[in-house]
């Protein structure tokens, strides 16, 4: 009797629905507590089996579980099932239960506990779906990344295609023009011109011009033609008579390249470092 009292206390101290159950699985013993789970006094419920308090399918789906646990007369925990309040909604619930005995031994139901898992369900639910959002766009995102590779791929085919076409070009039908053309009688200027010439297409074909077209954009082509006589060995003076120009313009090219270069206030030749980009 005082074990018994004692129980009692600890059962009127939880929030949880305790419960006890015959061999046939009818409510013999409710607490209070299944009022706040399923909206339902005791006395509504005892009499009364968990299955008609739930769907048919998920009636039919406990039952299948829980009977064999209670014909082995075994224990159990944390089993999960959905029942339906009172007013209509859903409460999902985790229970555990252990087998009771007479004092003669004989076996005369279960008693356990049920809590209320309703809010965790929803947020792991919600959880779960947040994370098979970010699977699916994680997926999306790696098919357009490799839709971009392709096209970015094909993008750089295309564009070294034309690049040899350019360059096959040039090496084809001008360049052979232009050892045609300083074989024939030229004055100074126009042997001077045409070396030019020869060398601003042989720089086309080297990765100088390339790289200080496309690094240095701000590069004006008077810049571009100064930087390509200074790689060539060309100093001021014979610049200035090639491009007809005063020294001081020369002078002043050569300081702009340096700045756009980066190379001022520091002791880097100019031709030197030109040379590199080749």
């Amino acid at each position: 009797m005082e074990k018994e009292k004692k129980y009692q206390n600890v059962v009127e101290l939880t929030n949880d629905w305790v419960w006890e159950v015959d061999e046939k699985i009818t409510f013999t013993h409710l607490t209070e507590s299944i009022s706040d789970l399923l909206g339902y006094k005791p006395d509504e419920v005892r009499g009364k089996t968990p299955f008609d308090f739930m769907v048919p399918e998920e009636a039919k789906r406990i039952e299948a579980v829980i009977r064999p646990i209670m014909e082995a007369r075994k224990n159990y925990t944390f089993m999960e099932s959905r029942f339906i309040h009172k007013n209509g909604h859903e409460v999902i619930t985790e229970a555990s239960g252990n087998p009771m005995f007479d004092e003669t031994g004989r076996f005369t139901g279960y008693r356990g506990i049920v809590r209320d898992i309703t809010d965790r369900k929803h947020a792991e639910e919600q959880l779960k779906k947040r994370e098979e959002e970010l699977r699916e766009q994680t997926i999306r995102l790696e098919e357009v990344n490799q839709a971009l590779k392709t096209l970015l791929k094909h993008r750089d085919e295309n564009k070294k295609e034309l690049e040899n076409k350019i360059l096959s070009n040039i090496n084809e039908l001008v360049l052979p023009y232009i050892v045609k053309l300083k074989e024939t009688k030229l004055d100074a200027y126009q042997q001077v011109y045409v070396e030019i010439i020869e060398t601003n297409l042989n720089d086309i074909l080297s990765p100088f011009l390339l790289k200080i077209t496309s690094k240095y954009l701000s590069f004006t082509p008077k810049e571009i033609q100064v930087a390509t006589l200074i790689k060539e060995g060309k100093g001021t003076k014979e610049i200035a008579r090639l491009m007809k120009v005063g020294k001081g313009a020369v002078d002043l090219h050569r300081h702009h390249i340096r700045n756009k270069l980066g190379l001022n206030n520091k002791k880097v030749n100019l031709r030197s470092y030109l040379s590199s980009l080749s």
